[in-house]
């Protein structure tokens, strides 16, 4: 029982992306299946703490644990087929840059989802695979995967999970150009994160505003945001790509005079 409820904490940090607080979750899980030589949550453990420590930039340790888990399914060639353990795995490969990896292990697990009628998650396996085509550049294969991480996450009321894929859609929207229903997709993600008190995608998802604000000549409200996000991220960092955006939209604006808020030059 005490395995099971750190392994669902740890589902629950990663989807939060707490990796700090999942790295001691995790530690926790390896410690206690060593104990009890369950080698089943020992794997678990180990994914998720090399998620943990790829997305906290400790490269070489999560790519340590990701050669301890693959070597022992490789010796124990039954956890190949155990959908939590490769969604794990999968996930440590994305947040280490595999993306291609990344998505052949999550195309196998939509199909084990299906052929064994496990369909609880299937909005998260979309997700997922949603996130590799789009670091892929695949952003047609992007969109409808996100389309139908959103389709299973309304179904089955689970709305943060749909304001995720919102945002994924959003932002797939703005690489293909279609910025009026990008702007409705991170709108919709917007409020569901405020809703639910998520405060980093929130500043994402006000950075991606700003963006597309920007792209639509829609200046000055493109400054509001900004603004806005500046003020959120006292609090909260956002991850990398956002980090780059806000700098790049924080550097048009401040080369740029013209824009005013309560008659202050910015």
């Amino acid at each position: 029982i005490k395995l099971c409820l750190q392994i669902k904490l740890a589902s629950i940090l990663s989807a939060k992306r707490e990796y700090k607080q999942l790295v001691t979750t995790a530690q926790q899980v390896i410690d206690t299946s060593q104990d009890k030589e369950n080698t089943k949550y020992l794997l678990s453990g180990l994914s998720y703490r090399s998620v943990a420590f790829a997305m906290l930039n400790q490269h070489q340790d999560a790519l340590s644990d990701l050669q301890k888990v693959e070597y022992t399914i490789k010796q124990n060639p039954s956890f190949a087929e155990h959908i939590s353990l490769l969604a794990i795995l999968a996930s440590a490969h994305y947040h280490l840059g595999n993306y291609q990896t990344a998505l052949t292990m999550h195309l196998k697990i939509l199909k084990l989802r299906f052929s064994l009628n496990k369909l609880e998650n299937v909005d998260q396996t979309y997700y997922h695979l949603a996130n590799a085509y789009y670091r892929l550049n695949r952003f047609n294969d992007a969109y409808n995967a996100y389309w139908e991480a959103k389709r299973y996450a309304e179904k089955k009321a689970a709305y943060i999970y749909a304001a995720y894929a919102s945002q994924g859609l959003g932002l797939t929207l703005i690489q293909q150009k279609q910025y009026i229903e990008a702007k409705v997709e991170i709108s919709e993600a917007k409020a569901l994160f405020y809703q639910h008190n998520l405060a980093r995608p929130y500043l994402e998802t006000t950075i991606s505003l700003a963006l597309l604000n920007n792209l639509t000549e829609q200046k000055q409200t493109a400054l509001k945001l900004l603004l806005e996000a500046e003020h959120l991220s006292i609090n909260n960092e956002p991850t990398y790509d956002y980090i780059v955006l806000y700098q790049l939209l924080a550097d048009i604006y401040k080369n740029n005079k013209e824009f005013k808020i309560n008659n202050h030059e910015v």
